[in-house]
């Protein structure tokens, strides 16, 4: 979803750089600080400082092995698989993690799906080179060979629309039509429907020629934004990161929902490995093979570092 926006807003901005006379950008002032500017309608480049576990505001842990698996020559799905539900029972500390397994160098053949379905665990390589820790993808199918997903079980509260025709790229406050009903620490989620006017402003209604049915189709997608809110002041909401792209009333109306999610898990590592996965190599266009190193779903502050596909 995330992707889906920023691609969005990188067509947004490509269809109108000749209409605008100000480009937001980036500059440097007299002492070395980066400064944003705006065009008229207060759009900027977003600060993506905020990427990264945590929003960046804190380094990445260094977490205690709980588990180390020395190398083996069979196949590793189950004592991998193993080793995580052992940690997974373990007790969390009080930065909120449990345990890291710990892999030996070498390669371990998995057949299967390596599933880390419970918030604090690790899993660590002994090297992302050709020395290090080697996870190899054995059996013939598109699956990820490690996956990591907590339970989608979101249950949506309080809607209220925006009070503003127009929200800026990159702003991070939201003027709310309902903002009684949100408070400091609510997660939310800013929807923005795709609508044909949305569609023809950029002329993605029709490609052209043989491929004129790809065009964009009204309600095929929703742009969703996932922010979590730091205050609450009058009917303005600021959000824990901006948005990367602007919503426009008259295009889109936007909503502002908060949830509860309390199968979404957290505090998960996958660091120092390499990812490989076998294929038919008498096949050049063989498809039948992993097509998914690392997936994530039902999580949030998750990361993917040293880690070679």
């Amino acid at each position: 979803q995330d992707l889906l926006a920023l691609s969005c807003f990188i067509i947004f901005f490509s269809a109108n750089i000749s209409a605008q006379n100000t480009f937001p950008d980036i500059t440097k002032s007299k002492e070395g600080k980066l400064e944003r500017t705006a065009d008229a309608k207060g759009n900027q480049i977003p600060d993506f400082s905020y990427a990264g576990y945590k929003a960046s505001s804190v380094a990445i842990p260094n977490v205690a092995i709980k588990v180390f698996i020395p190398h083996m020559d069979s196949d590793a799905t189950q004592t991998i698989q193993s080793a995580i539900d052992y940690v997974a029972k373990l007790k969390a500390d009080g930065t909120g993690f449990k345990g890291t397994v710990l892999l030996d160098k070498g390669i371990f053949k998995v057949s299967g799906e390596i599933n880390i379905k419970e918030s604090g665990i690790v899993l660590r390589g002994s090297g992302s080179g050709n020395n290090g820790t080697i996870l190899l993808g054995t059996t013939i199918n598109r699956k990820a060979i490690v996956n990591i997903s907590g339970i989608n079980n979101r249950v949506f509260k309080e809607t209220t629309e925006l009070a503003t025709n127009y929200t800026p790229l990159g702003a991070n406050v939201l003027t709310v039509k309902n903002a009684g009903a949100f408070k400091k620490g609510d997660h939310i989620v800013i929807n923005t429907p795709i609508t044909k006017n949305w569609i023809d402003l950029l002329s993605m209604n029709d490609f052209g020629g043989e491929s004129g049915w790809i065009g964009w189709k009204a309600d095929d997608f929703v742009i969703r934004a996932d922010r979590e809110i730091i205050a609450v002041q009058g009917n303005k909401i600021t959000i824990d990161a901006p948005f990367t792209n602007a919503l426009d009333e008259e295009l889109s109306k936007s909503t502002v929902v908060n949830y509860i999610w309390s199968g979404r898990i957290n505090n998960v590592g996958v660091e120092n490995l390499t990812l490989k996965s076998d294929y038919d190599t008498t096949n050049p266009k063989d498809e039948q093979h992993r097509w998914t190193g690392i997936s994530i779903e039902n999580a949030e502050d998750v990361w993917v570092r040293q880690v070679n596909f």
